[in-house]
């Protein structure tokens, strides 16, 4: 009898500590539709943790928006890092599957504890991936990623470093520009051509607007400074519900993540082709 009242405690503890990352997760969500500073502040945050969903994100965002590494406490100690003593620990919603009473399976959400490596007695080094990366090569891996093709142009209307033409299914980019600006410019208008591709965008405004988020995200996933580029939610000025806010953040996010893998996947090609290269020219 104790241990069921024991176990019914628990069960309790545990749905409340559930219940209030859910509210943490509206409260700040409300938080990042209204206010630019913190939605940019989640950007760089999913940009980081590009496999984390948003709800993941936010939470991140809610309880530690300067993490750069994460993982359990185990997972550190096998990496022989000790998290440092009195670290309050980073809550998550972890996926699980469960068999009902009936015997039909069903799924829940259940919390993840992780610690940021500025909490362990280790240091955070340079991402590997990027390193030794030239800025011709991230240039190449960026308009790689483009579902359209780029031409050089020598001025653009309105001043403007690039433009995507959906009528022509193009991009035109100023000549001359300097690789950052010619990054943040190309991949402004590489995320309109991708979210034009998916659909759902109800007005150019609204497009230019997400494309912008996903721009900044990748700056910052490619230690591109992001702070030229000016971001708000498309619905920043009206009342969005939460699950409004919520999807446009999951519609960003997923673009972003498609433009990301195929340009993360044009700089392996590119390494590798550079190291046999340099095979040859051994022999």
């Amino acid at each position: 009898m104790e241990k069921d009242i024991d176990r019914e405690k628990f069960k309790e503890k545990k749905r409340a500590e559930l219940e209030a990352l859910y509210d943490a997760v509206n409260e700040e969500t409300l938080m990042i539709a209204e206010d630019p500073e913190k939605f940019s502040a989640y950007l760089r945050i999913q940009a980081r943790f590009d496999r984390y969903t948003v709800t993941n994100a936010i939470l991140l965002l809610h309880q530690f928006p300067d993490a750069q590494k994460l993982k359990t406490f185990e997972g550190w100690k096998r990496e022989g890092a000790s998290v440092k003593r009195g670290e309050k620990s980073i809550s998550i919603l972890e996926p699980y599957s469960y068999t009902k009473a009936d015997g039909s399976m069903g799924k829940g959400f259940r919390i993840k504890k992780l610690f940021d490596i500025s909490q362990t007695d280790v240091r955070m080094s340079p991402d590997p991936f990027l390193t030794g990366v030239s800025s011709r090569s991230l240039l190449r891996a960026l308009l790689e990623a483009s579902p359209v093709e780029s031409e050089a142009a020598d001025t653009l209307d309105h001043g403007k470093d690039a433009v995507y033409d959906q009528k022509k299914q193009k991009i035109y980019i100023r000549r001359m520009l300097e690789p950052d600006d010619f990054f943040r410019a190309a991949a402004v208008s590489i995320a309109e051509a991708r979210l034009a591709e998916q659909g759902g965008s109800s007005s150019q405004e609204e497009l230019e607007s997400k494309a912008k988020a996903i721009a900044f995200m990748l700056c910052v996933k490619y230690g591109i400074d992001p702070e030229r580029i000016r971001v708000k939610m498309t619905g920043a000025d009206d009342q969005m519900e939460i699950k409004e806010i919520k999807a446009e953040l999951s519609e960003i996010r997923n673009a972003f993540a498609g433009i990301a893998d195929r340009a993360d996947e044009s700089i392996r090609v590119q390494r590798k082709a550079g190291r046999e290269r340099g095979h040859h020219e051994e022999r």
